[in-house]
């Protein structure tokens, strides 16, 4: 196989997508509303969201500790949490109501599901072959 060139990129279109965002941070095209860094400044944060370390670690770290609470009790929790975090929070006891005190207990309704009888091609019988199966069944000896 003979080339016309002796060298060449391996990815250009990546390549060619570097070299066009490049253009357009140069020429403060891209995110003008950013300023950049100047030298003596700190630089811009590596991290992807600086809210992991805060506000969503204690939702992560609650709804952790207290496994297995139904959603709506989740969210409850979530929502208590956040508004305790803010600069006026509430008094935990106007959120909760009288009727919240004592709940009236309801019993699940179970309804027995129909019997949808034998699916096409589901039903087992024997005369169908679908019995212990022995011998190599088509395949090689190898």
């Amino acid at each position: 196989m003979t080339l016309d060139r002796a060298w060449w990129y391996t990815h250009r279109e990546l390549r060619a997508t570097r070299t066009l965002f490049r253009g357009l941070i140069r020429h403060d095209n891209l995110f003008p509303h950013l300023e950049l860094p100047g030298p003596g400044q700190a630089p811009w944060p590596r991290t992807t969201s600086p809210l992991e370390g805060g506000p969503n670690n204690m939702v992560k770290h609650l709804l952790r500790q207290h496994r297995g609470m139904p959603a709506h009790h989740a969210r409850t929790a979530v929502d208590w949490l956040l508004d305790s975090m803010t600069a006026n929070p509430r008094n935990p006891w106007t959120l909760a109501l009288p009727e919240h005190w004592n709940p009236p207990r309801t019993r699940p309704q179970v309804t027995p599901e129909p019997d949808p009888g034998p699916a096409y091609g589901t039903s087992f019988s024997w005369e169908d072959g679908n019995g212990l199966q022995h011998g190599w069944a088509g395949r090689s000896h190898r």
